[in-house]
This record gives structure tokens, sequence and C-alpha cells, in this order.
């Protein structure tokens, strides 16, 4: 899970149980956000790093428009 590639890990980490996940995954208004960040379960955490990064220097980059 620390190597950095964009392949799926060949095994990734157990979410069973994971009361977090749970509930989110159970909250309506939670599913929708767009402010909370999606879960790679099967990615890299370096991955996950790249993604995080570059949609954080996207936000710094270009503010927020609102309808």
């Amino acid at each position: 899970y620390l190597k950095d590639e964009d392949e799926d890990l060949v095994s990734p980490p157990s979410t069973c149980g994971n009361q977090w996940l749970q509930f989110l995954h159970e909250s309506t208004h939670l599913k929708e956000s767009p402010l909370l960040f999606p879960s790679y379960a099967k990615k890299s955490l370096h991955f996950v790093k790249r993604i995080m990064v570059n949609v954080i220097e996207k936000c710094l980059k270009k503010p927020a428009v609102s309808s």
C-alpha cells in the first residue's frame, strides 16, 4: 500500500467493520456531499496522496464558482 503505482493493490486492506465507512454509506446527505474526498481502498497511499495534492492545488488556483 506504500508503492507509488496506479494499479490496484494486490491485497487491499479490509474495510469490514470500519465504523466511519459504514456511517458514510448509511448517511444519504454525506454520501452525496462534494466536500468529502472519495475513498480509494484498492489504491496505494501514494496514489491517493497524488490525487489529493492535485485537487488541493486546483482549489487554490481557481476559486469556487457559485451558481
